[in-house]
């Protein structure tokens, strides 16, 4: 092939680089980019089989059919780029170099991904067709149309479907392109396929297994495409050489980058029970669930396990083991999504203990977390691993110093980027970050690939409202048509959710099988999969079964008495508020007692800026947590919001809860008496107070909205907050879990009493909103069966991907004045203005007050230059105070005040 060193095809370009003043440095021919991301492929294909038995699942294309196929594909993925006229001109001095010419005009009405695939469906397919590279009884256009979901994927590696209806390939294309792409195709066919393409003679059938498989065939292209576009890995050449030559080459690059970027299979460990994966625990006794999931039998194939259990049962760990045991049918990992940052970040830390135990011991699996704010903590950037070398060096954050190597590590290409973290052998986010795996946002399919070997586990899926189920089910359908297996863990979820949930995996494995009515056992574990539906009671931890006594209480005085007398006592105190305004009130109230120890009060809520938030969320788990000691949880008192009711493993002697939903309220007092301890003050027993409106038979509209003005729009189903108080003004209280069933379908299920007349207009607007969310969802949520092609007409940013309905938000960046200059009010922090923010509702802060002048100054010291969030910027009026102008959404001034005690507060009347 020596004489081909003057082929047409080499007087094409792919990508250039500059120097710092601009000036050409390089550029990458166009046939060895095609090469480099065709050999990244091609070792992938060899190496990461997992990825291809889910690809070639169900599929009548057999294995090595679909190598050959799909290497052609991702030979052809950026052909659009033989355009001289909408790419090659763009620069001009490689354009007129290679061409020798400068007389195309430039035409910029199409991307070069719309454009490789009308070639490809106007000339190219036809010329290949000819020469007898597919093998089939069809006609040529049957063919061209049953191969197009693989065509999709290809050509929008972009992370987005492409639309050719209004591409002319005439105008786009002269005729030297269209004969250049046609030889350069057809060397590389004579140089990488050796035999025809056998296509099965049922391409219907080929075809609908496509569509189902062609979201995976997108994110492995996407992937092979940011591989084999790594320029110091695949570095620039613009000489031409053999394809032979190039392609040896080019495969022993991409083995490198490969295992550079650290996404190929580890070697796993044998599950060897609880103390392997958990050596703190190697000397506890299983609970019955933990036992039961080490023990019981597994079935072959992607399954949903649903495992319902009280709060502090060891539900997370029976998880992780459960999970450990489907790696060994062929699952490579696991992702852990959780409902908040907080609770991920807990898990994390969690997990990096832990999860080396899932993999042999020479193996070096990634850990990654994948959460909005991931960079903000240092426990995840500090295991940032360059896998490049034979021993792994960490790569320390700006400034700091090089530490050693941690028992946790994510490769540094993985790190790099948020929709990269599924790619990591264990991962665990929020599961926003999962969610928009299933919505039209760019590069969704690639976070699909990442899932698709790994063991999806979902904590708290009872917090998910009706828009997160309708996504939540999506997911699960894809996760199965997939191949993947999923574990739901809840204390307190519905029976028709678990239906629901369980019906939409059934849906994803193509089964006629719909799962019928569970029984009302709790605990309780629940298996989906190919064969009948299953169910099996487990009995409870024998030191969890306790009983709390709940008062509901209607006075706020009498709370703040108790709440004083308890910590006086020695006891930790907790009130949990359904409102940031409602928890500044109590402590501001608090404060003012004399008796209470003003430094063992604190307040926790969502409205700090983000750094004061993390700093103070560490303090909570420090003082109120598993570890804590008598010292620090003596007369301690903590007023929070719902941050404290998920998923944080926190321990208090006594609590306070506003009046909420009873799923609520159980996961809330979960925190009661959570640990063994010696000493809770003068509170022998677990005691919940419930500060609500008085219980009435026949209430008014306004029964919970008069009473609570500011969370009567948090929790919009009064009936139910009705039939909450109801039952537990009945029992006086709860044993879990004996009790965890009745409550929770005597206040959702049909079962329940009767919702007075007088609250039935704000139930049903309530459940018209619902049903409206969940429609939204099903509406949002893509279709697994309708394959990667345009389903929508655009597409979300990650960042504005709708994994969750309510009112929208605006992110404030508070600074401070320092002579001249404008600073992040949390200063010292490579992500200071990251740290910087809060977020709030737009109905309350909507617009800044600062002059473009300011604006500008401080964005200018951003990374983002201030897109997305508003500037507020803060003068001190004491220590640790200070006060701001905004506007609010009708244009009003406002006032705001800031400070690290109590976070945000808004203020009309700002001038």
């Amino acid at each position: 092939m020596g004489s081909e060193q003057s082929a047409s095809y080499f007087r094409y370009w792919s990508k250039v680089a500059r120097d710092a003043d601009g000036n050409l440095k390089s550029f990458h021919l166009l046939p060895y980019h095609c090469l480099d991301v065709a050999a990244v492929g091609y070792v992938l294909m060899q190496r990461q089989i997992s990825w291809m038995n889910a690809i070639t699942r169900a599929s009548p294309l057999s294995f090595t059919e679909l190598q050959r196929v799909l290497l052609l594909f991702l030979i052809v993925h950026d052909f659009g780029k033989f355009s001289s006229r909408s790419f090659q001109s763009h620069v001009w001095e490689v354009f007129g170099l290679l061409q020798k010419c400068s007389s195309v005009v430039p035409h910029n009405a199409h991307r070069h991904d719309a454009l490789g695939m009308a070639l490809w469906e106007d000339e190219l397919f036809s010329r290949i067709w000819e020469r007898d590279w597919f093998t089939s009884g069809v006609e040529f256009l049957d063919a061209l149309s049953y191969l197009q979901p693989i065509s999709q994927a290809s050509f929008g590696h972009h992370g987005h479907a492409v639309d050719i209806d209004k591409i002319s390939i005439e105008e786009e294309f002269t005729r030297d392109d269209i004969e250049a792409a046609a030889d350069f195709l057809e060397s590389c066919a004579a140089l990488l396929v050796r035999q025809p393409s056998v296509l099965p003679e049922d391409l219907g059938e080929m075809y609908d297994a496509l569509k189902v498989q062609s979201w995976l065939l997108s994110g492995f292209i996407i992937l092979c495409d940011w591989i084999g576009s790594n320029e110091s890995l695949f570095p620039h050449c613009s000489q031409p050489m053999a394809l032979d030559d190039y392609w040896q080459q080019a495969c022993k690059l991409a083995e490198h980058a490969i295992k550079a970027a650290g996404i190929l299979s580890v070697p796993q460990s044998e599950f060897n029970g609880m103390g392997q994966l958990f050596h703190n625990l190697a000397d506890v006794t299983p609970s019955p669930l933990q036992a039961y999931v080490s023990e019981c039998d597994l079935p072959a194939g992607p399954q949903l396990w649903i495992i319902e259990d009280i709060t502090g049962s060891g539900k997370t760990e029976a998880a992780i083991m459960l999970a450990h045991r489907l790696m060994q049918q062929g699952s490579e990992g696991i992702f852990v999504a959780l409902p908040t940052m907080a609770t991920a970040n807990a898990m994390y830390d969690r997990m990096a203990k832990a999860y080396r135990s899932l993999f042999s011991a020479d193996g070096r699996p990634s850990l990654a977390l994948a959460h909005g704010r991931r960079n903000l903590m240092d426990g995840f950037t500090s295991t940032i691993l360059d896998f490049e070398g034979s021993l792994p060096t960490m790569i320390p954050d700006e400034g700091s110093e090089e530490p050693t190597e941690a028992s946790a590590a994510c490769a540094r290409w993985i790190a790099d980027n948020k929709k990269k973290a599924f790619l990591a052998h264990v991962g665990v986010g929020t599961i926003d970050q999962a969610l928009i795996a299933v919505l039209p946002a760019k590069h969704h399919t690639l976070r699909l690939l990442g899932l698709s070997n790994k063991v999806l586990i979902v904590d708290e899926v009872h917090a998910c409202d009706a828009y997160m189920a309708e996504l939540l089910k999506a997911l699960l359908q894809f996760h199965a048509a997939m191949g993947g297996s999923a574990i739901l863990l809840s204390a307190t979820i519905p029976k028709a959710m678990r239906k629901a949930f369980a019906n939409a995996f059934l849906k994803g494995l193509n089964s006629e099988k719909r799962a019928t009515e569970f029984s009302g056992s709790f605990p309780s574990v629940t298996r989906i999969g190919a064969d009948e539906p299953s169910e099996t009671a487990v009995a409870p931890r024998s030191d969890l079964r306790r009983s709390v006594v709940v008062k509901l209480v209607h006075n706020e005085a009498s709370i703040l008495k108790e709440i004083v007398d308890a910590a006086v006592s020695g006891a930790c105190v907790c009130w949990v508020r359904n409102t940031v305004a409602d928890a500044i009130k109590a402590y501001e109230l608090l404060k003012g007692e004399a008796s209470v120890d003003k430094d063992r009060l604190m307040l926790f809520h969502a409205r700090y800026a983000m750094g004061h938030r993390l700093d103070r969320e560490k303090v909570v788990l420090s003082n109120f947590g598993k570890e804590s000691s008598p010292d620090q949880r003596q007369g301690a008192i903590l007023i929070a919001t719902q941050v404290v009711e998920q998923s944080l493993d926190l321990d208090f002697d006594f609590m306070v809860s506003d009046l909420a939903p009873i799923d609520l309220l159980i996961q809330r007092a979960g925190r009661i008496h959570r640990h063994h301890r010696e000493f809770r003050g003068n509170l022998t027993r677990a005691v919940l107070w419930v500060f609500s409106p008085p219980l009435v038979e026949s209430p008014a509209s306004g029964w919970f909205a008069d009473f609570f003005q500011d969370a009567a729009h948090v929790y919009e189903a009064h009936g139910h907050l009705w039939r909450t108080a109801r039952l537990l003004q009945s029992k006086g209280g709860w044993t879990m879990p004996d009790d965890a069933r009745d409550l929770i379908e005597g206040v959702y299920g049909e079962e329940g009493e009767e919702i007075p007349g007088g609250l039935m207009k704000k139930q049903n607007d309530a459940e018209g909103r619902r049903r409206a969310e969940g429609a939204q969802g099903r509406f949002n949520a893509l279709q697994v069966t309708a394959g990667y092609e345009r389903q929508f007409g655009s597409l979300f940013a990650d960042a504005a991907a709708p994994t969750r309905l309510g009112e929208p938000s605006v992110t404030l960046r508070l600074a401070i004045r320092s002579g001249e200059r404008i600073l992040p009010l949390y200063e010292h922090h490579l992500h200071a203005w990251m740290l910087s923010e809060v977020q709030v509702r737009e109905s309350l802060v909507a617009k800044s007050r600062a002059t473009e002048k300011e604006k500008q100054q401080a964005a200018a010291t951003m990374r983002d230059r201030g897109k997305w969030s508003e500037l507020i910027i803060l003068e001190q009026a004491r220590d640790c105070l200070w006060t701001g102008k905004a506007s609010d959404i009708n244009g009003n001034p406002i006032e705001l005040v800031y400070s690290i005690d109590s976070g945000l507060k808004v203020e009309k009347g700002g001038k």
